[in-house]
């Protein structure tokens, strides 16, 4: 029993790391093993915290101010919407949802502190995650490039937002191991942005398209002058290649054509609706909204009809099917300012790295930036805060972002120190 104990005590510490990486690689393409390993880190986290001193372990430093100043000011207006909703038991479960999700970022800080090798994995395990994905989507479209809606063992928004996120994060990764000189990373994210590529165009996401394009230009960009004549070169042959294959396509063609309908495709229509709809509850309940998760679904005469004559069948509460208006219509401008303070206050505390020399640093500060810009730009369109796989890919992103800093200042520190 002894040695089973000291076991324990000794593989505990770093069961949080393999957890992350995990849900790192299985994320990518898989809902209900993502949802189990982040239930497992979850449970770490708390088995973790309640041993307390007994476990053997790397110091944590503490989380930043930034960001649990945002989460404390996010969860704080959450549950003033809900107590002031109309229906506050079904708010406070959906709140409690959205703090379940929140604590990805400390689970990846306190998983980090104890192995802070994991950092360099996690850009590996999402590179297989996508050649993972790219298999499953090809064969559900029967081995061709057909626009067929693929959802790879995902929802298709999900999907989209998960290729919108990791796409620019390839980039960055790429344009690190080039600095690097890393051959063999080179290859392997080479062959992740073609996974993605692949995926993007099997699954027609018209948003993860957009997105992945704008936020790899803009990864590219911060990372042009550190790239040899020779990559640039090629980078922009790429692109080109890229861009040229996609409007080629006339199945994406056809489903960014349809984004220009002003009535008469049913998608539309009913986006279109639902986005009124939310804002119009805003101006009922402007200062603290309906509540979250329980903003009543529009009467049937506001709703459009299928070229059948039938409507579409919605429960009781409906989302604004955007993010801006599903905030404002469940807590509103309150609980907007809680969501803005979530999210801008840790890319306001990651300002300072985006011109980080350290080529890692550096990596992450603008991935973090880049998956927050996939949440923004989706979130015009779709209410994806929430969405568990986009929710934990973005938390992990953003605490490694913020942890690694730190980590690079503590050794730097023990290295002073024993050099005197």
């Amino acid at each position: 029993m002894t040695k089973i104990g000291l076991a324990l005590q000794n593989c505990a510490p770093l069961a949080g790391p393999r957890l992350l990486a995990a849900m790192a690689f299985v994320g990518v393409f898989a809902r209900g093993w993502v949802n189990l390993a982040y239930a497992l880190l979850a449970a770490w986290g708390l088995l973790f915290w309640a041993a307390g001193s007994r476990l053997p372990r790397r110091p944590c430093p503490p989380l930043p101010r930034a960001w649990a100043w945002g989460a404390a000011i996010f969860a704080g207006t959450c549950l003033l919407a809900s107590l002031a909703g109309g229906d506050p038991w079904r708010s406070l479960r959906h709140t409690g949802t959205m703090l379940y999700l929140l604590a990805a970022f400390p689970l990846t800080w306190l998983a980090l502190s104890q192995k802070p090798e994991t950092s360099r994995v996690l850009p590996t395990l999402w590179a297989l995650g996508l050649a993972v994905s790219a298999v499953i989507v090809l064969r559900q479209a029967g081995w061709t490039l057909a626009c067929i809606r693929a959802k790879s063992h995902l929802g298709v928004i999900e999907l989209g937002a998960v290729l919108g996120q990791l796409t620019p994060v390839m980039v960055g990764a790429l344009a690190l191991a080039l600095k690097k000189g890393d051959r063999r990373r080179v290859a392997l994210h080479l062959a992740s942005l073609a996974a993605a590529a692949v995926c993007l165009a099997v699954s027609c996401s018209r948003i993860g398209l957009i997105a992945a394009a704008a936020l790899s230009a803009l990864t590219l960009a911060v990372n042009w002058r550190s790239l040899s004549r020779r990559v640039r070169l090629a980078a922009l042959l790429l692109a080109g290649a890229a861009a040229l294959g996609t409007t080629l396509n006339d199945d994406v063609f056809v489903r960014f054509a349809e984004m220009t309908e002003s009535q008469g495709n049913f998608s539309n229509d009913v986006r279109y609706s639902l986005w009124r709809h939310g804002w119009r509850s805003f101006l009922q309940h402007p200062i603290l909204g309906a509540g979250p998760d329980a903003v009543p679904s529009p009467s049937p005469e506001l709703l459009p009809r299928r070229h059948d004559g039938s409507l579409i069948q919605l429960g009781p509460y409906t989302g604004a099917h955007q993010i801006p208006a599903t905030v404002l219509a469940e807590s509103g401008l309150v609980g907007f300012l809680g969501f803005l303070a979530l999210h801008l206050a840790p890319l306001w505390a990651l300002g300072r790295r985006l011109r980080s020399p350290d080529p890692e640093t550096f990596f992450w500060a603008w991935a973090a930036v880049a998956v927050a810009g996939q949440l923004a730009l989706n979130g015009l369109i779709d209410q994806v805060f929430g969405l568990k796989p986009l929710m934990y890919i973005y938390w992990c992103v953003t605490a490694t972002a913020l942890w690694l800093p730190r980590q690079r200042a503590a050794e730097a520190l023990r290295s002073s120190a024993s050099a005197r």
